[in-house]
């Protein structure tokens, strides 16, 4: 499934098992989504202040952002491609969980520490 060009989710439940894809400027809304394979932001999409619980695989490219989404993660989380964790909430909750950031913004350490460290913990 994929939302584009500036189309919302809104306010939807939305359960993924294969693949959906948030791309130029569409957003995630106000939606609880629970991720159980491929959940993509790219080209400018936002996850908003979505709930968003992640399982599998988690990907914010190519100028996205998560927005002031809550991220409870239980797999993997990526950041590339001048993406950013804006003033989402990202919290680890298996042992096993991974959150990279490989996206070369500018200030990304300095905006990664006030912005994601700041708001980002382990639980498990």
């Amino acid at each position: 499934m994929q939302f584009v060009d500036n189309s919302a989710a809104g306010n939807a439940t939305v359960t993924n098992h294969t693949q959906l894809v948030f791309t130029s400027s569409a957003t995630a809304g106000n939606a609880t989504m629970t991720n159980n394979n491929q959940l993509t932001f790219n080209n400018s999409a936002t996850a908003g202040s979505a709930a968003i619980t992640n399982y599998n695989q988690l990907t914010f490219y190519s100028n996205s952002t998560a927005g002031n989404a809550v991220i409870t993660n239980s797999g993997n989380v990526l950041f590339d491609g001048d993406s950013t964790p804006g003033n989402a909430q990202l919290v680890n909750t298996d042992p096993g969980a991974v959150i990279n950031f490989f996206t070369p913004w500018p200030g990304a350490h300095a905006d990664a520490e006030a912005q994601s460290w700041r708001s980002m913990r382990n639980i498990a």
